[in-house]
């Protein structure tokens, strides 16, 4: 019997943006007016998210995948979906996890060709198709998640409760403000507001241009290629450039949010390469709107060179600066205020609201320098891993002599939840590949056991981040206080 507890959807949808009408008019009224809780793109996905990561887990998190095969999905979206599938799907489909549907008459490719599919070529079938998905869908029994557009870790969501707490108590010690004593004393402490402003305001510049970067990466610069290598195949096929235009405000929007680190000179300072960038950026955009797949070539070689590295150095300058943030003296020193403010005339309502930020103060401490200690572990295993990929092609050796202390440092201590128990069941069949040196079932399941291992360090980089963002709103009271001073 099928297990369904464990899955958050009944079936996620993957299928071509060029056929969204259909898609997002017909198919999904319908399985949702059966009760099906659906995954779709445009309403399901995390922003921000690599659209890879969002495809593994509306697979991973739904009971079925469905696939809506037409001309537009096999040139465009079928060869991302291929390679998702090997990693993540039973290839067999013994369970019938995946089903087919062909939209419009089209040749299937042989991975999925031998399965039955439900066909939809021909309107007149329509009705018995119909009966055919929804009997093959099964009925409803997964339980969709709270939070549509995407699930955060725990550590995320805790996060922002507290900064919210501890801004909130910063707002309360600007109530405070009124009383002479209490405005004495906040400006002894002047020196630490400033400094933890300054090291708040780094962190929140590297995470919106390392922000930039990802959106530049996953929503430009992944696409492009793509239709670029399109082009090259079928260069008079002019379909192909069907939904490029779409893609020029999404680069105008990048541009236009690069300006304060060309325009800052103290920020172009830290990141000059932004204005050869956005130089970059302006030759992109002439290349797509004239469709031009040399031009287009060319100018992505330098946007490669920057999204190769700089995202790297951004995670590290980011996670410098939140170590250097001095949250522990930011913290005595307002613990020592609230002393002296426990013997003031002060409202009992708005000290209590203070003492309650203090603590949520503190706690974001402990939170941030949890998830930098965890971030640079994943950081040093992601090179690592990098380093292996790049020679595995070839030989084992590397592999072999890194597995042993890999091993060690990714096991799980503990199976905690689905992710756990495939890193370990992967880890397991890596190993037994490694034993019999079978090439090709090492190189396979390394591919898994990197896709595991990356997806997780993308959890932990996106809530380090999430946590940065709510240190910036606790940093906007320190800087109207500063202003009050």
């Amino acid at each position: 019997m099928e297990q369904t507890a464990n899955y958050n959807y009944d079936v996620f949808i993957s299928y071509s943006h060029q056929d969204k009408d259909w898609v997002r008019g017909d198919l999904l009224s319908k399985l949702e007016a059966k009760g099906l809780q659906v995954c779709i793109d445009y309403r399901d996905f995390e922003i921000g998210a690599p659209s890879v990561a969002e495809m593994r887990r509306g697979v991973t998190t739904s009971r079925k995948t469905l696939l809506v095969l037409t001309e537009n999905y096999l040139r465009s979206a079928w060869t991302e979906f291929e390679v998702l599938m090997i990693q993540t799907l039973d290839p067999a489909n013994r369970h019938r996890r995946l089903i087919p549907l062909r939209k419009e008459e089209c040749q299937l490719p042989n991975e999925i060709g031998y399965l039955t599919f439900v066909d939809f070529a021909n309107p007149a079938d329509w009705e018995i198709e119909w009966r055919k998905l929804l009997n093959a869908l099964g009925s409803a029994s997964a339980k969709k998640p709270p939070i549509v557009d995407g699930d955060p870790s725990p550590v995320s969501k805790l996060g922002e409760e507290t900064s919210r707490s501890a801004r909130e108590g910063l707002e309360a010690l600007i109530e405070l403000m009124d009383d002479r004593q209490v405005q004495a004393d906040v400006v002894s402490f002047e020196a630490i507001f400033e400094t933890s402003c300054k090291q708040i305001d780094s962190l929140a510049c590297y995470k919106d241009l390392h922000d930039l970067l990802h959106t530049l990466q996953f929503r430009c610069y992944n696409y492009l290629n793509a239709v670029l290598q399109n082009a090259r195949k079928s260069p008079d096929d002019l379909s192909v450039w069907d939904n490029v235009f779409e893609y020029e405000s999404t680069l105008q929007d990048i541009m236009v949010g690069l300006r304060k680190y060309t325009e800052d000179e103290t920020l172009h300072a830290l990141v000059p390469w932004t204005r050869s960038l956005v130089d970059n950026l302006k030759n992109l955009f002439q290349a797509i709107t004239k469709c031009d797949p040399q031009l287009i070539a060319l100018t992505l070689r330098p946007i490669n060179q920057i999204l190769y590295v700089q995202p790297v150095l951004i995670n590290t300058r980011l996670n410098e600066a939140a170590r250097a943030l001095p949250l522990p003296s930011l913290v005595r020193a307002l613990t020592g205020l609230h002393e002296k403010l426990d013997r003031a005339q002060v409202k009992p309502r708005t000290l209590a609201k203070f003492k309650e930020g203090l603590g949520s103060l503190s706690k974001l401490h402990v939170e941030l320098a949890s998830l930098i200690r965890e971030h640079d572990k994943w950081q040093e295993i992601d090179i690592e891993l990098r380093r292996i990929e790049a020679t595995i092609g070839q030989d084992l050796f590397e592999l072999e002599l890194s597995w042993p202390d890999l091993k060690t440092r990714t096991q799980p201590s503990k199976i905690v939840d689905e992710w756990a128990q495939l890193l370990s069941n992967d880890m397991a069949k890596l190993s037994e590949s490694l034993a019999t040196n079978d090439l090709n079932k090492t190189r396979h399941y390394f591919v898994r056991y990197r896709s595991r291992i990356g997806t997780r360090f993308y959890h932990v980089d996106t809530t380090l981040k999430d946590l940065c963002s709510n240190l910036r709103r606790v940093g906007e009271p320190l800087t109207a206080l500063l202003e009050l001073m």
